[in-house]
């Protein structure tokens, strides 16, 4: 219901308009002053400057880092806004629609509008969407700004990110233990799979070491973590747990004997 106790009006009706709500309705580009004048106070009136600017790039943003290599059976939160040519964002009004979609393999990718989070005297900036990854392929966003009036005071504009999805990173063996003697050092190479197949390796001791190609050492008893990450997507990533133990006894678990037999002429 309006509140009869504050006016609203525009200095400039070419640019924009505003109703007895306050709310504002771009006519052209340009620039005007909206004024609110509380009746209850004859002295009491606020000014805010209304710019109207015309679209000129619809921007797609990973908000969780600004890699576009994915991995399946994952989650991935992504960001639609329109700015203009100096890169500002533009306000979401009503007569605004900004939408996200995606092409390609349809199976590969499906997605869902997350709720925008509303504040008193601050405009919508930006869309949020969660996207789902369920197979291995590529597709793309595809995000639009359009203006939904018979009149429109811009042409729709549209962005394309291209999306890859890899396998998810795996390693063998998934689990190590490595025997210790101070006097020997053991190694074993890991074998990283999935992914773009470009790998960054990382332990989370100094008591087992990994060089850059996956080769653990062992330096010390201990346990540690060792991390084979895409280079191209660090959420793609595989931990194997590795033990350093000392020997406590030894086993022979099995013999074959191999007889090869000369044949006769």
């Amino acid at each position: 219901m309006p509140n009869s106790r504050f006016q609203w009006v525009s200095l400039n009706t070419s640019v924009a308009t505003v109703d007895n709500l306050g709310k504002t309705s771009a006519r052209s580009n340009g620039f005007t002053m909206i004024r609110v004048h509380d009746t209850d106070m004859s002295e009491s009136d606020a000014d805010v400057e209304l710019q109207v600017v015309s679209p000129s790039v619809v921007i797609i943003t990973a908000l969780e880092g600004d890699s576009w290599t994915w991995s399946t059976n994952q989650k991935y939160d992504v960001e639609v806004a329109a700015a203009d040519s100096n890169g500002r964002r533009l306000a979401l009004v009503d007569a605004v629609q900004l939408s996200l979609t995606t092409t390609g393999d349809g199976t590969c990718l499906s997605l869902e509008q997350l709720p925008n989070v509303v504040k008193v005297g601050r405009p919508i900036l930006s869309h949020r969407y969660r996207i789902s990854t369920h197979c291995i392929g590529s597709a793309s966003l595809v995000g639009t700004f359009s203006h939904s009036v018979s009149r429109p005071l811009w042409t729709a504009i549209q962005t394309t990110q291209d999306i890859i999805i890899h396998a998810a990173v795996t390693v063998r063996p998934s689990t190590v233990m490595l025997p210790w003697h101070p006097s020997m050092s053991h190694s074993l190479l890991l074998v990283a799979s999935g992914g773009s197949g470009l790998y960054d390796w990382r332990s989370d001791s100094a008591d087992v070491s990994v060089s850059e190609n996956g080769m653990i050492s062992c330096r010390s008893l201990g346990r540690a973590m060792i991390q084979a990450s895409d280079k191209r997507n660090p959420r793609n990533r595989a931990v194997v747990p590795v033990t350093v133990a000392e020997i406590s006894a030894l086993r022979i678990v099995g013999m074959f004997i191999y007889v090869s037999q000369k044949c006769m002429s």
